[in-house]
């Protein structure tokens, strides 16, 4: 008898109950917020990210459209860039003979081209592309402060191609 009354001040619960006390359960809340803190964080960025890697996306395929577009029409096709608006965003149009080809492409507010701001790129009709040297597009999206997006298009005058390049 007397082991069974030390058993029960022992253990705090009556023979054959089972739960949890109040410090675990607030230990596991504790835990599970720190978690839900990390992923909101990890969430936020990826939406940050997403603007940035759909407007690589966006220029890199209008570049491709626009050399597409040269050759197969037989005729010079003017890539134009550059940053409009307020707030400020970058912008993108395809012209052949000064008439829009396609339609104006605007990339996510925030998200513009730097180092020029603006430029022109001709692919002629056998899909080179106007210049000697590679041509760089930057595009920089602004609303991050310092741990701002770099990412470099190349685009190479003999093949008219482009490449990616992250910073």
């Amino acid at each position: 008898m007397g082991s069974m009354i030390l058993q029960r001040r022992q253990t705090g619960r009556k023979s054959g109950e089972a739960g949890f006390t109040l410090i675990e359960l607030m230990a596991v809340m504790v835990i599970m917020a720190i978690m839900m803190t990390l992923a909101v964080v990890a969430w936020i960025d990826i939406g940050r990210g997403a603007a940035m890697r759909s407007a690589v996306s966006d220029v890199q395929s209008g570049l491709e459209a626009s050399r597409q577009y040269a050759v197969t029409r037989r005729v010079h096709t003017t890539f134009s860039y550059f940053n409009t608006g307020n707030p400020e965003r970058g912008t993108f149009t395809a012209r052949t003979n000064g008439v829009l080809v396609g339609m104006t492409n605007y990339l996510e507010n925030g998200v513009v081209f730097t180092n020029p701001s603006s430029g022109t790129l001709v692919y002629k009709f056998d899909g080179r592309c106007s210049g000697i040297e590679p041509r760089n597009i930057t595009i920089v999206e602004r609303d991050r402060g310092e741990n701002s997006f770099t990412n470099v298009l190349t685009v190479f005058p003999l093949t008219g191609r482009c490449k990616v390049l992250s910073n």
